[in-house]
């Protein structure tokens, strides 16, 4: 009796997200916060270290209200507001950061916009945003002015 050796379906680089069956799947889910890889004190201009009492209150009132919504609302409605941004437009500091991360093989993060300029960052895994950087003056990612 012969066996016949069995191959992969889908090989999967070790840039590309492993989602399962349906990539699109966590989109109609609500968010789940991971903190385990919160960068207090990096990038140098972007911590967690730089909230007082009353700011941390602000942030996590509007991360709740984040768990309100799905990942299609956040992600696809309020595109303009948040998004993915390729690792290669980041700030070096940001970069160096997320190069002492678990997610240091992403080809991107998320930004998720809390006011004006003031930004989250973190790397989805599924529906679960794993949070890493508190940004209040959108320095992680500079955004070239309008109209200039």
């Amino acid at each position: 009796m012969f066996f016949k050796p069995r191959t992969a379906d889908r090989v999967y680089t070790k840039n590309e997200p492993k989602l399962g069956a349906d990539p699109e799947a966590y989109f109609g889910k609500k968010p789940v916060w991971r903190l385990g890889n919160m960068h207090m004190r990096e990038p140098d201009d972007c911590g967690w270290h730089l909230l007082d009492g009353d700011k941390l209150n602000d942030v996590h009132l509007k991360l709740v209200d984040f768990e309100r919504l799905t990942w299609r609302e956040i992600l696809v409605r309020d595109r303009h507001r948040n998004h993915a941004i390729s690792v290669t437009k980041l700030v070096p500091s940001a970069r160096k950061a997320l190069g002492k991360t678990p997610f240091k093989d992403s080809d991107e993060v998320v930004s998720l916009r809390l006011s004006g300029a003031e930004r989250v960052f973190g790397v989805m895994e599924n529906e679960v945003f794993n949070v890493l950087w508190w940004d209040p003056d959108h320095n992680v990612c500079r955004a070239p002015k309008k109209h200039t």
